[in-house]
C-alpha cells in the first residue's frame, strides 16, 4: 500500500481545474440526472385510485323520506313556481369506479320532476335521482 501513496505522490496536492473545453454543468441540470424515472408506468395512478376514498350511500328513514317529499312538493307546487325559490340539494353520487361515492351539494332552482324515472331536473340540466336525496335546504 506504501507504494501506491509513492506514485500518485506528485498529483495528491494538484488542484483540479476540469477539462478546458467544456463548462461546468448547473447544479440543477447535474441534480437531474439522479431524478428517479417512472419504471412503473400508470403505477402512480393505481395508487392514487386505490387510495381515493369512498363514502356509502346513507338510508333514509321513512319519516325522513316524507319529509324530503314534502320539501320538494313544495318547491315545485304551483304556488312555488311563481317564487321561483334557489334550493341546496344534497345527494349522493355513485363512483364509477368503485364501490361506494360522494355527496355532493347542487344549488339552483328545481324546473320540473319526472315521476317515471323519479328524478329531479335542475334548471341548469342535471337530473337528481329522488332516491338519493339526502337533504334540501330552501333559500
Amino acid at each position: 500500500m506504501r507504494e501506491a501513496e509513492d506514485l500518485y505522490a506528485d498529483i495528491i496536492e494538484y488542484d483540479y481545474k476540469g477539462p478546458a473545453h467544456h463548462r461546468r454543468m448547473s447544479p440543477n441540470k447535474r441534480a437531474a440526472q439522479f431524478i428517479p424515472f417512472a419504471a412503473l408506468t400508470g403505477f402512480g395512478d393505481a395508487t392514487d385510485e386505490t387510495a381515493r376514498l369512498t363514502e356509502r350511500k346513507r338510508i333514509l328513514t321513512e319519516s325522513r323520506r316524507e319529509e324530503l317529499d314534502k320539501k320538494i312538493a313544495a318547491c315545485i307546487s304551483p304556488e312555488a313556481a311563481g317564487q321561483a325559490r334557489t334550493v341546496e340539494i344534497t345527494y349522493f353520487l355513485a363512483d364509477l369506479r368503485k364501490d361506494g361515492g360522494t355527496y355532493v351539494t347542487c344549488t339552483g332552482r328545481i324546473r320540473k320532476t319526472d315521476p317515471y324515472s323519479r328524478t329531479l331536473v335542475m334548471e341548469d340540466g342535471t337530473c337528481i335521482p329522488a332516491e338519493d336525496v339526502w337533504d334540501i335546504r330552501m333559500e
